[in-house]
């Protein structure tokens, strides 16, 4: 077990992702071995990329649904249009 918390790599982790400094200036003013520090952001930066896979297959799915239903909807509109269309040409006939 090392011996870092995790609550403390977690906030050194936030740290390095909201300063504009680089990650050796961060590790070496917190005392890290910078090499120890850029693990600990690949290993953050592999969670965050499988956590965003998982949600973009979740909201993948969810994108499919609504364009079948707006697809539904827009075969629907136009179908209308058409109608709509054919009325006016109608009423327009046998206005003259």
């Amino acid at each position: 077990m090392g011996r870092y918390t995790q609550e403390f790599k977690s906030e050194a982790i936030a740290l390095a992702t909201k300063s504009y400094r680089t990650h050796q200036e961060i590790a070496l003013d917190l005392g890290i071995n910078p090499s120890t520090f850029r693990n600990w952001m690949s290993e953050a930066m592999m969670t965050d990329n499988s956590k965003s896979n998982k949600t973009t297959k979740k909201s993948q799915a969810d994108l499919e649904k609504e364009l079948l239903a707006m697809k539904k909807e827009l075969a629907f509109r136009q179908e209308e249009i058409e109608i709509l269309k054919k009325a006016a040409a109608y009423f327009a006939k046998n206005q003259k």
